[in-house]
Formats: structure tokens, C-alpha cells, sequence
């Protein structure tokens, strides 16, 4: 399909702030990629996530598991060799790449929603919006099913 020219430009400059968007929220994450885990984060990871995969997709003794979520962890820590919480402890930015991983596609999500139903502008916004909120910003790197 042949595309006029001020098309072409609008989609460059579309992608280019979308980018310039990630790359923005990728270096905000990694000032706070080494954070010790919270009270919850250790709970959810003891009792869900470094335990057999039968117990992290069938136990809801608490609201803590946040079961897709925990399978998830509990396969990639598995995949990278992380064999204990007390190991992942000492190395929490192991598990919180998956994090931002996740908020990665939680933006694009964003943006083509906006994008779909509105206009590229609106999902430019939308995003920017999403990535400077304290709840987002607090939540994203935090191992809980929230963000």
C-alpha cells in the first residue's frame, strides 16, 4: 500500500515519542531496580513463587497470590537459576527486569488502545500520562500482580 509522505513522517515522529517514551521510563525504573523487597513482596515470593508450581497455582490462602503473576516468576527464576528467596535477596534487580519487561508491555498496550480508538496523539499522551503516576511508578517494579 502505497502511503503519502506526510503519513510516512507522522508515523516516524509517532514511533520516535513513543521511544523517547520508553527509553524514559526504562532509566526511571532503573534508578530504583535494586530496592529491597517489602514485607508483602517477600510474603508473596515465600509462600508462591519459590515453592512447587502445583502449590503457586492452587493455594489462595491470602490474596497474596496473584497466580499468573507467581507462575510466571516461579518459571522465570527457575529459567535464570535463582534457587532461594535468600539468593534473590541479595540480587533483586534479577527479578525485577521481568518487571520492567511488564511495564513495557503494559505502555505499548496504552498506546495502541489510544492510538486504535482515538489517535496517535492521545496515545502518545496516554502513555506519557501513565508513565509520570506515582501508583505506576511505585507499583511497577514491585513483585505483586498490581501493575
Amino acid at each position: 500500500m502505497i502511503v503519502p509522505k506526510n503519513k510516512q513522517g507522522s508515523n516516524f515522529k509517532e514511533y520516535i515519542s513513543l521511544g523517547i517514551l520508553i527509553l524514559f521510563f526504562i532509566l526511571l525504573q532503573l534508578l530504583n531496580i535494586n530496592n529491597d523487597f517489602c514485607n508483602d513482596e517477600i510474603y508473596s515470593l515465600r509462600y508462591f513463587t519459590f515453592t512447587n508450581l502445583e502449590t503457586t497455582l492452587t493455594d489462595y490462602h491470602v490474596p497474596n497470590n496473584h497466580i499468573l503473576f507467581n507462575a510466571i516468576n516461579h518459571i522465570y527464576l527457575k529459567i535464570i537459576g535463582v534457587p532461594d528467596l535468600f539468593t534473590l535477596m541479595e540480587t533483586p534487580w534479577k527479578i525485577r527486569l521481568l518487571f520492567v519487561f511488564y511495564g513495557i508491555i503494559i505502555l505499548l498496550g496504552v498506546y495502541f488502545i489510544g492510538k486504535k480508538f482515538f489517535n496517535p496523539s492521545t496515545g502518545i499522551l496516554a502513555t506519557a500520562l501513565l508513565i509520570t503516576t506515582l501508583p505506576f511508578h511505585n507499583f511497577v517494579l514491585q513483585n505483586r500482580g498490581y501493575a
